[in-house]
């Protein structure tokens, strides 16, 4: 498979936190790791005292791609829809 293969379950889950948090993260990269962090939270991969840093990497220019090749609203539209 291709890297910036579409998962449904996981841009929806970006799309969600986007508008939540008014934070855009790129669907490539970031919404990557924060899926895979959300997964191991559940998993009891982490301990209660564990603490835990995220960093946004970077790769807002890769949702052009992925708004072109799948025909998705601009992230600005994204965090303005009720």
């Amino acid at each position: 498979k291709h890297f910036s293969e579409w998962h449904e379950q996981r841009i929806l889950f970006t799309r969600q936190h986007e508008r939540l948090n008014n934070i855009i993260w790129d669907y490539n990269y970031t919404s990557r790791v924060l899926w895979a962090f959300k997964h191991a939270a559940h998993s009891g991969f982490f301990n209660a005292t564990d603490r835990v840093l995220l960093i946004h990497t970077g790769g807002l220019q890769a949702n052009r791609c992925y708004q072109n090749r799948y025909h998705l609203k601009w992230n600005a539209q994204l965090l303005n829809e009720s």
